[in-house]
């Protein structure tokens, strides 16, 4: 990076493009830095969703099942 110029951190973005809402993430001195807007708290479910699969003792891919509807 040159010097004077404006610091870059890699985003990692998540939206959902049929209702709106969006969460971004990126990592900063060791912490996870996330923003989220829009009708639905996004990040919060993927939070209780990975809670969930933590619940069932974070099974490996070939043990469950994924659906995705409209």
């Amino acid at each position: 990076m040159n010097p004077g110029s404006a610091r870059r951190r890699v985003r990692d973005v998540l939206v959902d493009v049929a209702s709106g809402p969006w969460a971004a993430l990126y990592e900063e001195d060791g912490d996870w830095i996330v923003r989220q807007d829009g009708p639905d708290a996004l990040w919060d479910a993927v939070e209780e969703q990975l809670g969930r699969w933590h619940a069932a003792g974070s099974p490996a891919a070939e043990e469950f099942t994924v659906s995705v509807t409209p």
